[in-house]
């Protein structure tokens, strides 16, 4: 596995092998919005191709990237941490429209396969970019 960290501006497109990582402090989930609350201000990136690399590109560059590419939406993996481990199962979901909302992200659901709470602390979501496969990101894949 290679670790890169790119000076420059991120330029391209969402890619079939390319899973983004989002991090933040809390969630608020009403109706079809989810909002990501107090946002990392930096993108994981796991680039699936041979040798795998591992990446960052700040979240206005993820979302710039979500906009070039005209995505309509994503398949992703919501998790909820804390200090000492996930305390449940990753649950599906399918997202639309990401935009900034203060200091976070909200997103239009569409499909969940799972119970999402309607507010929580830490979280992760782990975006797999349309029409590609589900990747399995966690210390386990």
């Amino acid at each position: 596995m290679t670790v890169h960290f790119p000076n420059g501006p991120v330029t391209g497109a969402l890619a079939d092998g390319t899973t983004f990582v989002l991090m933040a402090r809390g969630v608020v989930v009403e109706g079809a919005l989810l909002d990501l609350v107090d946002l990392a201000p930096s993108t994981i990136c796991v680039e699936w191709s041979t040798p795998r690399t591992v990446s960052y590109v700040t979240t206005g560059q993820f979302l710039d990237l979500w906009w070039t590419a005209r995505a309509d939406s994503a398949l992703a993996r919501f998790g909820l941490l804390s200090a000492s481990l996930v305390r449940c199962e990753p649950i599906q979901l399918q997202l639309r429209q990401p935009r900034i909302v203060g200091s976070g992200l909200r997103w239009t659901v569409t499909d969940v396969r799972g119970l999402l709470p309607h507010e929580s602390g830490a979280c992760v979501l782990v975006i797999n970019p349309p029409g590609s496969v589900e990747r399995d990101v966690s210390s386990r894949g």
